[in-house]
C-alpha cells in the first residue's frame, strides 16, 4: 500500500471514529478534563478528611513548624481543588494547569516517587495531561503562537505514548490488546492522523481498567491497596487521550 492510499484509509477512519464521537463531542474537554484532575480530587478530599494528619507529617519529620505545616497544607488543598474545579469548568484552566502542574512536583519530590523509576514512569501521564489541558485553554484564548503551540502538541503526544508503552510492557498482555496498542502507538506517533489511534488506546485501556479496577470488589478477587497508585495514572492517561482525540492535528481546538 502507497502513502497516498494509506492516507486515504487514514481518513476514512477517521470520518468514522468522528461519527462515532459527535455526540458527546461538545463534553470531551470536560469528561478528559475530569479525568485528568480525578487525582487532584481526590488528594484534595482526602487533605481536608485527614487535616491532622496531614499537617503532623511534615510537622514530625520534615521538621516545619506547625504554622508552616498548616499554610503549606492549605496551599495544597486549595490549589487541588481550586485548581481541579477551573480544568473541569473551562474557566482559566491554563493557569489551573500550570499550577497542578507544580503541585504534581512538589508531591513527586516530597515523596521520593523518582527513586521508584515504574512508579514514576506512568505518573507521568499526569503532567501530559495537564499540559494538553493548557494547550487546550492557552489556544482557546489565543495566548500561544502556533510554532510553539506544535512543539509542545507533538511532545505531549510523545509522552502519552511512552506512558502507555510502559502500562502495555509492564506485565504480560493478550496477544490482541498488545497488537493494537502497538499499532495504534505507532500510528500516533508518525501517522497522518491520531484521533482513531487514541480513540483506540482508551478503549483498550477501559478494557483493562474495568475488569482490574471496577469489577473487583473483594482483596480475595485482586484489589489491592496500592492498585490506586496505578488507578489514577490510568485515569489520566485516558484523559490526555480523550482531550487528544478532541484536538486537531497540531493541537488546535
Amino acid at each position: 500500500m502507497d502513502m497516498d492510499n494509506f492516507r486515504a484509509l487514514c481518513r476514512k477512519i477517521e470520518d468514522y471514529t468522528e461519527r462515532v464521537f459527535q455526540p458527546l463531542r461538545p463534553h470531551l474537554s470536560a469528561i478528559g478534563g475530569f479525568l485528568i484532575v480525578a487525582s487532584f480530587i481526590d488528594y484534595g478530599s482526602k487533605g481536608i478528611i485527614q487535616w491532622d494528619d496531614c499537617i503532623w507529617t511534615p510537622y514530625r519529620y520534615n521538621g516545619l513548624s506547625r504554622d508552616l505545616s498548616r499554610l503549606f497544607h492549605l496551599v495544597d488543598v486549595v490549589i487541588q481543588l481550586g485548581g481541579s474545579g477551573m480544568v473541569v469548568l473551562d474557566w482559566h484552566s491554563d493557569y489551573a494547569a500550570l499550577h497542578l502542574i507544580g503541585i504534581w512536583v512538589a508531591h513527586e519530590l516530597g515523596y521520593d516517587t523518582p527513586m521508584n523509576p515504574h512508579l514514576w514512569w506512568i505518573t507521568l501521564s499526569r503532567p501530559a495531561g495537564l499540559a494538553l489541558v493548557l494547550i487546550d485553554g492557552a489556544v482557546k484564548r489565543g495566548r500561544l503562537p502556533a510554532e510553539r503551540r506544535q512543539q509542545l502538541f507533538w511532545g505531549v503526544r510523545a509522552l502519552l505514548i511512552l506512558t502507555f508503552s510502559e502500562w502495555l510492557f509492564r506485565r504480560s498482555r493478550p496477544l490482541l490488546f498488545t497488537i493494537f496498542g502497538l499499532s495504534a502507538c505507532t500510528m500516533l506517533a508518525v501517522g497522518p492522523t491520531h484521533r482513531w489511534p487514541a480513540a483506540i488506546l482508551v478503549l483498550a485501556l477501559l478494557n483493562e481498567l474495568l475488569p482490574r479496577f471496577l469489577l473487583s470488589k473483594r482483596r480475595d478477587h485482586g484489589w489491592e491497596p496500592n492498585k490506586e497508585l496505578e488507578l489514577y495514572p490510568a485515569l489520566s492517561l485516558i484523559g490526555g487521550l480523550v482531550l487528544l482525540e478532541n484536538m486537531g492535528a497540531l493541537g488546535e481546538v
